[in-house]
C-alpha cells in the first residue's frame, strides 16, 4: 500500500495525509467515538486491531471509521464502498496507524498543548456537536451513550491528540512549496486522470462595511468604561465576557484567547497588550472589529496570554439606508458603463478583494453560498445584484453588490487557465508523496504491530 501510493488521482485524494487526517477528525463527529488509549475499559469487551508505541487501536475504532468513511464516500471508482470489505478496513487501519505514529513522534519531540487552548477547542467542538443535534443536549447524550461531561472528557483527549499530530505535521511540511517544474511534472503524470473542472462563475463584489456614527461609538465607549469600572471593583471578567463579548471564538471561554505569538493580533490589540503589565486591564481599545477590553494574564517570550471583551459598534437605520443608497448609485454607474473594477478599487471596504478590482475569482457554482446561489443562477454575464447584507467576518458586516463577470462551463482542466487549481493539486501530490516517505521512516523508527488481519 505504501510502496506506490499514487497510481491514480483517486489514490492521491484518498491516500496518505488526507485519509489519515480525515480519520482523526471523524472521531470527534461520530457518536460512539473514543480515544482507544491503553487501560480503557473498552478493551475488555473489544478486540485489539493494532498497537502503535504505547497506543492501542481497537477493532471498534476501525469498524466505526470504516462505516463513517462509507457514508461520506458511497462509491469509489464506480463501485459501492462496503464498510465490511476487508480491503477498506485495512486501509482505515493503516490510516489510523499512520496517525498514531505521528502522535508518537510529536510526543518524542515534546510538543504540548496549553490547557486554555484545549478548553477553547473543546468548547467549539462540543458546541458544534450540540448544534448539529438541534441544540438538544439530551439528544446528544442519547446518541453518544454518555453524559455531556463524559463527552467533553473524551473529546478533550481526542482534540489534544489532534493538536499534537497537526503541529508535528506543520513542523515537517509547513514550508513545503511547489515550483513550476513540480507543477509541470504533476500535469505530465496525471493529465489524463485529472478531474473535470465543474461549472464555475467568476464574480466581483463591492462591499461597504458598517461604520457607526460618533454617537454610536460614544455609547459603546461608555459601556466599555462602565464594564472596566465594575471589573476593577471586583466583578468577574470572565462573566462579563460571556455576557457581553461579540467574539465567538473566546466569549464562551470567558474571553480567554490563550498564548498568541507576536504578529497574530490586529495592531491595535497587540500594541495595547504589549503595554500592559500582567493582570492589568486596558482602557477601551478600538480596532476594525469594535471596542476591546483587554487583560494581560501572562507573557512567554514573544507570546502573550490575554483575554478580552469585544463590544461591537452598531449602525443606525438611517446610516444603513444611506449605505444601501450609495451601493445602488455605484451599481447604476457600473451598469451605465463605468468599470466595476475601478469602482471597487475606489469604494470597496473589503481589503481582500478591492486591490484586484473586487474580484472574488472563479467559484464552482455548487460552492456559491446558498443565500446567493439562486440569484447567481438566474443572472446573465454583466448583471449586478441589488445591495444585499454580507458578513465577511464574525464581527464585520455590511452590504454588497455582486457582478457576474462571466460563466465558465465545465471543462477539462487547462494548465494555463486553471493554473491555481493545478498548483493546489500539485502541492497536495507533493505533500502526500513526502508524507508517505515520512511515514515509512516512522514505521522503521517507532514500534507498531497489527494484531488483526482483516
Amino acid at each position: 500500500m505504501r510502496s506506490n501510493p499514487f497510481r491514480s488521482l483517486l489514490a492521491l485524494v484518498l491516500g496518505g495525509m488526507a485519509l489519515s487526517t480525515a480519520i482523526a477528525t471523524a472521531q470527534l463527529l461520530s457518536p460512539g467515538g473514543g480515544t482507544g488509549t491503553p487501560g480503557s475499559q473498552r478493551q475488555v469487551l473489544d478486540g485489539v486491531a493494532a498497537v502503535v508505541g504505547n497506543e492501542v487501536v481497537l477493532l471498534s475504532d476501525v469498524y466505526q471509521q470504516a462505516a463513517l468513511y462509507a457514508r461520506q464516500n458511497p462509491s469509489r471508482g464506480g463501485v459501492q464502498v462496503d464498510p465490511a470489505d476487508p480491503k477498506i478496513q485495512r486501509e482505515i487501519l493503516n490510516a489510523i496507524i499512520d496517525e498514531k505514529l505521528v502522535l508518537a513522534r510529536a510526543r518524542e519531540d515534546s510538543l504540548t498543548v496549553s490547557d486554555d487552548e484545549l478548553a477553547r477547542a473543546v468548547d467549539r467542538q462540543v458546541g458544534t456537536i450540540v448544534e448539529r443535534m438541534g441544540g438538544d443536549t439530551a439528544r446528544v447524550e442519547k446518541a453518544y451513550g454518555m453524559s455531556m461531561s463524559k463527552i467533553r472528557q473524551e473529546s478533550r483527549e481526542i482534540i489534544r491528540q489532534q493538536f499534537l499530530t497537526e503541529r508535528e505535521r506543520q513542523r515537517r511540511f509547513a514550508d513545503l512549496k511547489v515550483n513550476d517544474n513540480d507543477v509541470q511534472e504533476f500535469y505530465r503524470l496525471y493529465r489524463d486522470s485529472l478531474p473535470q473542472v465543474p461549472d464555475q462563475v467568476e464574480l466581483q463584489s463591492i462591499v461597504l462595511l458598517v461604520k457607526p456614527s460618533a454617537e454610536a461609538k460614544a455609547a459603546t465607549m461608555s459601556l466599555a468604561r462602565s464594564i472596566i469600572d465594575s471589573i476593577k471593583a471586583g466583578a468577574d471578567f470572565a462573566d462579563f465576557a460571556r455576557r457581553y463579548s461579540a467574539d465567538p471564538g473566546s466569549a464562551s471561554s470567558g474571553g480567554d484567547v490563550g498564548y498568541v505569538e507576536k504578529g497574530r493580533f490586529v495592531k491595535e490589540y497587540e500594541d495595547a497588550t504589549r503595554k500592559l503589565k500582567v493582570n492589568e486591564i486596558s482602557e477601551p481599545v478600538e480596532s476594525q472589529y469594535g471596542i476591546h477590553i483587554i487583560q494581560l494574564l501572562d507573557r512567554r517570550g514573544d507570546a502573550t496570554h490575554s483575554r478580552h471583551i469585544l463590544l461591537t459598534l452598531h449602525q443606525s437605520d438611517a446610516e444603513r439606508d444611506s449605505m444601501v443608497a450609495k451601493l445602488k448609485s455605484i451599481k447604476d454607474r457600473a451598469m451605465a458603463g463605468e468599470s466595476f473594477a475601478d469602482l471597487a478599487r475606489k469604494y470597496s471596504d473589503d481589503d481582500d478583494s478591492k486591490a484586484n478590482g473586487g474580484s472574488l475569482g472563479k467559484i464552482a457554482v455548487e460552492q456559491v453560498p446558498a443565500d446567493m446561489k439562486s440569484t447567481i443562477v438566474g443572472m446573465k454575464e454583466g448583471d449586478i445584484t441589488d445591495p444585499e447584507p454580507v458578513q465577511i467576518s464574525p464581527t464585520e458586516n455590511g452590504y454588497q453588490i455582486v457582478r457576474l463577470a462571466r460563466r465558465v462551463p465545465a471543462h477539462t482542466l487547462d494548465p494555463v487557465a486553471d493554473r491555481i487549481q493545478l498548483e493546489r493539486l500539485a502541492l497536495l501530490y507533493k505533500q502526500n508523496t513526502e508524507y508517505s516517505k515520512w511515514i515509512t521512516e516512522l514505521r522503521s523508527d517507532i514500534f507498531w504491530e497489527v494484531k488483526t488481519n482483516f
